[in-house]
This record gives structure tokens, sequence and C-alpha cells, in this order.
């Protein structure tokens, strides 16, 4: 793709960095709708004038297609109509169209180092915010007051955070023509991890150990050095954050038992959740309940559901939503989903393992294939493929997929005067 110096394309450009850099905050919604919507125009308006097949939108857009459109079918036999229509375009539509426009504008080289900087500029704002005493983020009722009002929560905080983490290692341990950019790597580094601990979630530190390895592993060879100095590292890293990590804790939840975090383990409500919606999937077999992360609940009393956690258990529809984004997924579109959401998966998993076959491109097939461990690891006890963080998500993963094809292949030229 060559990406021309019109005032489209770069007013374009500049509203994708706007996106990449404030859209982690809570309460953007606005700035992610309107960015979106820039961009849907942008790219019907540059596949018309060049006459582009949907590939050159993005390798991967035929499981994309097949997922959104089995979702929209969905509409025919969802329990909540209206919920999954909205959660369509919020969840899908959005998402796809904003992973489209950052391939797009990445695959132009000159582009790339100012979309890395914005993603940089998002995690030092929300590290900036985890920096604020918990009391003043964690708000459950009324107001946000100041900054506070933008944390975008403790879950969301470090998913977004860790899915960054690959970027920083492609940058600074991967070398290549990115290698300039190689301080902004160790200086998000231990930023994204800072996140992470202030947030206080256990499977941020796992997903952070499944990615780091799965990069180190696939980005050299692996030799018996490697996997001693890799094993080490996660050693010292753990080492060093469990006491301060569990002290947080503490004093986050008040609780004076001697190991707070295997007591919050052991008082985990999402084992009987996960029983209850695993029953509730077996039921609607084979198509699900429609789709949408809370349309599985929407026909069920919220008293009903362990686990559930909210102000007015009496709610006409419920908040609840499996905290399993596979679970999740066999919940609304039943068997189909799966199978359609395992070939995008697989789409995605093939682009970046093509990648490790050369080496101009080989980091960033391995900062790929981190991502996407990193994202099942991470939502393996929750499911943050939606909104907000599912639009980032795509932008990250079109980024990586830019990166992953060769600089001389077709629809990677420099930008032209």
């Amino acid at each position: 793709m060559t990406l021309r110096s019109s005032t489209l394309d770069g007013a374009l450009l500049w509203l994708a960095l706007a996106l990449l850099a404030l859209g982690p905050l809570g309460h953007v919604p606005g700035l992610r709708i309107g960015v979106v919507s820039a961009m849907l125009f942008w790219l019907c308006w540059r596949t018309w004038q060049a006459r582009q097949a949907p590939a050159d939108a993005i390798p991967v857009w035929r499981p994309m297609l097949a997922w959104g459109a089995l979702a929209l079918l969905s509409l025919s036999w969802s329990v909540a109509p209206a919920l999954s229509g909205e959660h369509w375009w919020q969840d899908i539509l959005m998402p796809f169209v904003a992973g489209a426009a950052s391939y797009r504008l990445a695959s132009a080289r000159g582009t790339r180092p100012a979309l890395l900087l914005a993603v940089g500029t998002s995690v030092l704002l929300v590290f900036i915010l985890s920096l604020f005493p918990a009391e003043q983020l964690l708000l459950l009722d009324g107001d946000r007051p100041g900054l506070a009002y933008y944390y975008p929560g403790q879950g969301e905080a470090s998913n977004l955070a860790v899915y960054t983490l690959p970027f920083w290692l492609l940058l600074a341990l991967g070398g290549g023509p990115l290698r300039r950019l190689g301080w902004l790597g160790w200086l998000c580094l231990p930023l994204t991890l800072y996140i992470g601990f202030a947030s206080t979630n256990r499977m941020f530190w796992l997903a952070v150990i499944a990615g780091i390895a799965v990069f180190v592993l696939l980005y050299r060879p692996p030799k018996a050095r490697t996997l001693l100095a890799l094993a080490a590292g996660i050693v010292v890293l753990m080492a060093l954050a469990y006491v301060p990590f569990v002290e947080r804790m503490t004093a986050l939840y008040q609780d004076a038992r001697a190991n707070p975090l295997a007591a919050t383990v052991h008082k985990d409500l999402r084992p009987a959740a996960w029983r209850f919606w695993i029953a509730e999937a077996g039921q609607h077999m084979p198509l699900g309940k429609g789709f949408g992360r809370y349309t599985p609940g929407a026909d069920i009393p919220p008293a009903r559901i362990p686990g559930l956690a909210v102000a007015d258990m009496q709610a006409s529809s419920s908040l609840a939503h499996s905290h399993h984004w596979l679970l999740n997924v066999a919940l609304q579109l039943g068997l189909p989903g799966l199978l359609v959401s395992l070939w995008l998966a697989g789409a995605l998993l093939r682009q970046m393992w093509r990648a490790l076959a050369l080496p101009q491109t080989r980091s960033a097939g391995a900062a790929g294939l981190a991502l996407l461990t990193i994202v099942f690891m991470k939502n393996s006890t929750d499911d943050f493929l939606t909104g907000g963080p599912a639009v980032l998500l795509w932008c990250y993963f079109g980024i990586l997929l830019a990166l992953c094809r060769p600089t001389d292949a077709p629809g990677t030229h420099a930008p032209r005067s």
C-alpha cells in the first residue's frame, strides 16, 4: 500500500494516533465511535479509488467476514435481538474496521514509528493513572474525581497493558528496521508491568510469563542457555513482584489473613459460575443464545446466576457473563461459533508463523504469536474481547500483521510524496 500525502490520508493517520494514545482511557466512547467511523469511510474510499480486492484490506478477511456474518445472522434466534445488534456493531464491526485500517496504515513503513509511539503514549497515560491511590480509582458508586474518571478499571487496565507487551519485546529485543525505537521498548516494559501490579490482577502475571516465553523461544533458536536465562528471569520477576503484590492486595481488600492471594483464589466464585454456564450452553446447542457478551444472561433472572454481583439483583436484564472467552463463544453462537472463532485464530496464527521463516520479519512473527498467547491466557478467566479493549486489540493485530509482511512485499511501500 502507498499512503498518499493527501489531506484525507493525513487526517486519518492523526485520528488513528489519537485512538491508539487515548483509547485505553475510560469514558471515551465518543472518541472510539468517531475515529472508527472515519476509518470506515476512509477504507471504503480507498478501496473504491484503487479498485482493490478485500485481501488488500487485511490478510485474514475471510474468517473475519464469516465471524461477522454468523453473529449478524444470530439476531434471528437471539434471546435478546436488540442487545445482540448493539454488541454486533460494538464488538465486531468497530474492532474489525479498526484492525483493517491499522493494517493499511502500518503497511506504509513511514507510519510505523508514529503508530508505536502512540501505543507507548497510552501506556504512559494509564501508568500515570495507576499511581493514584486505589480508593480514588476503584470507586464502585458515584462520580470519579479528576483524572481518576478516566482510569479504565482493574480488568481493562491489566488487559490493555499486557496486550501491548509484545510491542515492547519486539522493540527492545528484536532489532531490525525499528531498532531506533529500542528505547521505547525498554521504557514501556517496566511501565506495563507496573500497571499490571497496580491492578492486582493475577492472570496478568501468567499472561506476561507466557508471552515472554513464546517471544524468546520463537525469536531465537532455543538453546540451553536461552532456556536457563528465561527460567531465571521468570523466577526473579516473580520473586520481586510477589511480596509487594500481596501487600497491595492486603491493603486494597483489607484482608488481614496471612496469604490474601491464596485466599482470593479459594473464595473465587468463577468455578461455580462456569458450571452454571456450561450447563446453559449445553441446553442451547447447536446455535447458542445469540451474539453478545451479555446476551446469554438476558433471559435469566440475575439471582439465579452464581457469582453475579450487581447493585440491583432484581434488574430486568442480567449483567452477568461466563468469564471465559471460549465458553462465551459457545453460549452465544454454539458449535458454528466455536468453529469460526478457531478458524479466525488459526488464520492469525498462520500469518504470524509464516513470518518466522524470514529474518527480517521473524521478530514481528514472534511478537504476533506472543500476543495470541497472551489473549488466550488473559481471557481464560474473563472476557475482554468486547467494546473498547476489542477495538484496540484489533488495532494491535493490524499493526503486527503489517509488520509480519516482508518490506518488499506488495502493499508495503514507503509513502510517496
